[in-house]
């Protein structure tokens, strides 16, 4: 299976399952996801800049390939896939009464990382050189692991998959 295959899946099921994984899954997954970030992708940030933000601007990193960089893609592929199980038929509601708080936590995060002036670097302003990759790589880091730490992170979670999907 090709990369961009293995790729246009890995979103497929993002996409489709995420929506309607179980809490434990969809935590699994975004756990996963922060490890990546928190870990391997931060030595590389022009290829973490990729992952999130692919073809944002003209010249951005492509979404880069973890085996190419020495990175086990089989424990995110596994979360991925995952998602699919005990998936409920519908969406799982949340309520929307509990994301102002995360989402204020998170917030707060990754303006402690970047700072208020380099938030716009995710996805709103192009980085410019190794440094405003680095900001952003951490500034997802921060606000995954705030999310992840927050009481009702997984409801926040939940509402950040049911808009992507």
């Amino acid at each position: 299976m090709s990369g961009q295959m293995g790729e246009e899946i890995g979103v497929w099921l993002i996409e489709t399952y995420a929506p309607r994984a179980t809490d434990e899954a969809l935590l699994a997954y975004y756990s996963e996801l922060y490890a990546l970030t928190s870990g391997p992708l931060a030595d590389h940030p022009d290829a973490c800049y990729g992952f999130f933000f692919p073809d944002q601007f003209e010249g951005s990193p492509p979404t880069p390939d973890l085996t190419d960089m020495g990175i086990d893609p089989m424990p995110m592929a596994r979360r991925m896939a995952e998602l699919t199980n005990g998936a409920a038929d519908e969406l799982v509601p949340y309520d929307a009464s509990l994301i102002p708080e995360v989402q204020q936590l998170a917030g707060m995060a990754l303006i402690e990382t970047m700072g208020a002036e380099n938030v716009d670097l995710l996805g709103e302003r192009r980085p410019m050189g190794r440094a405003d990759y680095a900001l952003a790589c951490d500034g997802m880091g921060a606000f995954f692991g705030a999310i992840l730490e927050a009481e009702n992170g997984v409801v926040f979670l939940r509402a950040l998959a049911s808009s992507e999907g």
